[in-house]
C-alpha cells in the first residue's frame, strides 16, 4: 500500500546552521537553474564536467526521466521517521526510527531503524507518495532513504554532499525534486539549491537557483 506524503518536525534543539564550512568559495553563475528546474545551458555544461556527476537517466524531469509519484488513499497507513540523534547513555548516534501511524492517529513502533547522518533541528520531507524521504543533516548534507510498502527502510544516501551546506529542504510538489535552502550569508553560499530525485531516490545536484542572504523559510505557491 502506498502512503501519502509525510511531513514530521523534529523538535529539537540544534545550532542554528549546519557545521559547515562558512568560508567556501562563493558560487557563482556557472550554478545556475531555472526557477521551474530546468538546467542552464552553463549547468549543463558544469555539471557534465563533474567526474562524480550523475548520469541523465537518474530521474526526474531535471534528468530528463520522470516518475509517477501519485498519492495513497488518504485513509491509508502512514509512516513517521524521527530522528534519535543519542543513545541511552547521551552519547551521539546517527539512528533513524520508523514509526507507523493508524488512520485514526495511533502510533506503533515496528522496531525499525536506520542509520545515515545524524540531525538534530529541522524536519523531514516526502515524496508524494511517501517512498523517499530527505533532510538536511547537522554536517549540511542531505540524508534520503526510501521506504517500501511493509515499513522497511533502506538508505540512498548516508550524506549526500552538493554545492550547498544544506540548513533545510522543500519537497516539490511533483516529487522530481526538491528545493535545498543554504541558510548562509550570500557569500559563503547563502540560497535556494535544486536537486532532482530519481526513480530510485537518488539524487543529482543541480546547483543554485537563487542566491539569497540568510535564507531559512521557502513557501511554494500554487501554480
Amino acid at each position: 500500500m502506498k502512503t501519502r506524503a509525510h511531513f514530521f518536525l523534529l523538535l529539537l534543539l540544534g545550532p542554528s546552521l549546519a557545521a559547515c564550512d562558512l568560508h567556501r568559495e562563493p558560487k557563482g553563475p556557472d550554478a545556475a537553474v531555472r526557477l521551474d528546474g530546468s538546467l542552464s545551458d552553463a549547468a549543463v555544461t558544469q555539471d557534465a564536467e563533474r567526474p562524480d556527476a550523475a548520469p541523465s537517466d537518474a530521474g526526474g524531469p531535471d534528468a530528463g526521466n520522470s516518475c509517477p509519484r501519485a498519492p495513497g488513499p488518504a485513509d491509508g497507513e502512514r509512516r513517521v521517521v524521527v530522528s534519535r540523534p543519542y543513545d541511552s547513555g547521551g552519547g551521539q548516534v546517527n539512528v533513524w526510527e520508523v514509526l507507523g501511524l493508524s488512520a485514526a492517529g495511533e502510533l506503533d513502533r515496528p522496531g525499525v531503524t536506520f542509520e545515515m547522518g545524524r540531525s538534530t533541528l529541522g524536519r523531514v520531507v516526502f515524496t508524494p507518495d511517501g517512498e523517499v524521504g530527505l533532510v538536511a543533516q547537522q554536517d549540511g548534507s542531505l540524508g534520503v532513504f526510501t521506504i517500501d510498502s511493509q515499513g522497511g527502510a533502506q538508505v540512498v544516501h548516508a550524506a549526500f554532499e552538493g554545492a550547498f551546506c544544506a540548513t533545510d529542504v522543500v519537497m516539490d510538489p511533483t516529487g522530481d525534486g526538491a528545493w535545498v535552502l543554504d541558510g548562509n550569508w550570500r557569500n559563503n553560499g547563502g540560497g535556494i539549491y535544486r536537486v532532482a530525485i530519481g526513480c530510485d531516490g537518488q539524487l543529482t545536484d543541480l546547483g543554485l537557483v537563487a542566491a539569497a542572504k540568510l535564507p531559512y523559510g521557502l513557501e511554494l505557491l500554487p501554480g
